[in-house]
């Protein structure tokens, strides 16, 4: 596993559940105090959050920390509030930034919105561009990969296009607009690569319009390299997005991609 993986390379890890909402006060409240706990325990030189909420928390636990020269970096993996947002994140995601950029020691953006955003109304110390966390070119586009094989095993014809999607199962990845798109397609072959909140929600779809055949639900999967050399379109109508590793991953294995026209796409 991927904790198995990390402890190997001496990687300390301590869980810590992080509600998504920063509305949600006691998960918060509760991580906050777990938070403050290791700082007072480690002394960190270099804290380093991600996620909104996530990010909000640790700023607030590192406050005192900063004093005492511990280094706080935030990396944004594409603001929530962005040309096109709804209001509500706006109302509930911009003020939190804003407030927390006072915190902040090095804001990293990773894409050219979000820089240009960030220099012109953030207030960390320092704010950085950095074209994204990269994807593995030695296992992407690489290697050839038995189509047939992988084919029949997820039953899909050889005389049927595949669209391969993958992302968590929530609302903004929005795989609810792929299912009923290919509804009355039905030369198309849809499998989605992934689990989240969306699970039973999507597969009740998937029955009331009997696509049980022709859409599948692939769940946790550690072969998307070779599923993105198998497949023959990738498909990814995230509603937001920093900057897409599944959608370069897919252009990597040189896939012909159809994509949502947003920021980070």
């Amino acid at each position: 596993s991927d904790r198995e993986r990390l402890e190997r390379m001496g990687v300390r890890i301590h869980p810590i559940e992080i509600a998504r909402s920063p509305y949600v006060l006691r998960d918060n409240q509760k991580a906050l105090k777990q938070i403050l706990k290791l700082i007072e325990l480690y002394h960190f030189d270099i804290l380093h959050c991600h996620t909104p909420v996530g990010a909000m928390i640790a700023r607030l636990a590192a406050i005192k920390a900063r004093k005492k020269g511990t280094h706080v970096i935030y990396t944004a993996h594409g603001f929530h509030f962005f040309k096109g947002a709804p209001l509500l994140n706006w109302l509930i995601y911009f003020p939190v930034e804003w407030v927390c950029s006072f915190l902040t020691d090095t804001l990293i953006t990773i894409n050219h919105e979000d820089y240009a955003f960030a220099k012109k109304h953030m207030h960390a110390k320092k704010i950085e561009y950095v074209p994204g966390v990269g994807i593995d070119l030695d296992k992407f586009g690489v290697s050839s990969v038995n189509v047939s094989e992988i084919r029949e095993a997820l039953s899909i014809p050889d005389d049927k296009v595949w669209m391969l999607n993958v992302g968590e199962l929530i609302p903004r990845k929005n795989q609810e607009l792929l299912i009923r798109a290919i509804a009355d397609i039905s030369e198309i072959y849809l499998t989605i690569a992934g689990r989240g909140e969306l699970q039973e929600q999507l597969e009740n779809m998937i029955r009331e319009l009997h696509l049980e055949e022709r859409v599948k639900l692939l769940g946790y999967r550690n072969d998307i390299s070779d599923l993105c050399q198998a497949a023959d379109i990738f498909a990814f109508p995230s509603l937001q997005e920093g900057l897409s590793v599944a959608l370069m991953e897919a252009m990597a294995c040189g896939k012909p991609v159809v994509c949502s026209a947003i920021r980070g796409n």
